[in-house]
């Protein structure tokens, strides 16, 4: 009869643990760009699993999950806005190498702070309220303090010549010339709807992400070498940064009047679907996609909630449009 009753304690204790795993699903831990802030708060309990967020730019990123001996203390996924850190981590042994997939796309704008620039352009924005801009989280002081370099003209470098075989050449040369060769390849002169919107405009500025450090930097160069005539219509000053963070402060602060950059990073937190100044939206066709990736942490803990939350970032409906509210595009279908 004891016996009969400890069974049954047993099993019932057994059910009670069951049920109370099932009910306390763990919380993930990620690792974002700042880019993702609002878009990422407004996920919470969209999701399929509750998570706490971590943002940082990706240098700092780098150092911190390659310096943990356990990223479990760090991160479980990680959110990046190019394909080079998530590399890095797969390289350390960090990262999953099958579980680094891109789930959204950032579109490249030429924006100004100035309501009227590009306002009334079938291509760019509607003035906004005057409402204070909000940044997507603080930028770091070190980021914003570093200086702009005095831009080459990307029209006056010379063709890619070489005198070397490919044989012979070391890899950093070869990946110099492959680029070079990419980024002086003209996409067509034939973007005629850029090339009318900016006729309506006169620029004065313009600042631009460095082509090596960034994809929106890359993406840039693709524009500014896509066509002659389109060079024509861009202003003789032209100013380089590192970040593109320092190309929106540069521009909110009408130091330069407008800027490359991705339209995630000046989405207003107050009204999300418009930004405050105005905007030009760079056609798709003309650069790279700028991707953004997740990669799955080699010593996460949960992994089978990691990946459903990230089939949720790439495929769930209402998650791509409250990343689309924000800035971000869908991946596909290709646009024109």
């Amino acid at each position: 009869m004891l016996s009969k009753a400890f069974k049954a304690l047993g099993s019932a204790l057994t059910l009670w643990g069951a049920l109370t795993m099932c009910g306390h699903a763990a919380e993930l831990k990620v690792c974002a760009v700042p880019q993702l802030y609002l878009a990422l708060e407004h996920l919470h309990g969209v999701l399929p699993h509750d998570f706490t967020a971590r943002y940082d730019t990706p240098n700092a990123l780098t150092e911190r999950l390659m310096a943990a001996a356990d990223t479990t203390s760090e991160c479980d996924l990680l959110l990046s806005s190019d394909e080079r850190l998530p590399i890095t981590l797969i390289r350390a042994k960090k990262g999953l190498g099958s579980a680094m997939l891109p789930f959204t796309r950032a579109p490249l704008v030429l924006w100004s702070a100035d309501p009227a620039l590009f306002a009334g352009n079938p291509l760019g924005s509607k003035p906004t309220s005057d409402a204070p801009v909000d940044t997507t989280c603080a930028m770091p002081e070190d980021i914003l303090a570093e200086r702009p370099q005095h831009a080459p003209d990307p029209w006056d470098e010379p063709a890619p010549t070489t005198t070397k075989s490919p044989e012979s050449m070391t890899q950093a040369e070869w990946d110099r010339y492959v680029n070079t060769i990419l980024l002086s390849a003209a996409h067509s002169d034939t973007n005629e709807e850029l090339y009318q919107a900016l006729k309506q405009v006169k620029l004065s500025s313009l600042a631009y992400a460095d082509a090596h450090l960034t994809p929106v930097g890359y993406a840039a160069r693709q524009v500014m070498t896509d066509s002659r005539k389109i060079k024509a219509l861009l202003p003789s000053k032209r100013y380089r940064y590192e970040h593109e963070y320092q190309i929106y402060e540069q521009v909110r602060s009408g130091a330069v009047q407008c800027g490359l950059v991705t339209k995630p990073l000046v989405v207003e937190s107050a009204h999300p679907s418009t930004v405050r100044g105005s905007y030009l939206t760079i056609p798709r066709r003309v650069h790279a996609d700028i991707q953004y990736y997740v990669l799955l942490m080699e010593q996460s803990k949960d992994k089978v909630e990691a990946q459903e939350l990230m089939r949720s970032l790439r495929h769930d409906a209402k998650v791509q449009a409250i990343l689309n509210h924000y800035g971000f595009a869908p991946l596909a279908p290709e646009e024109p």
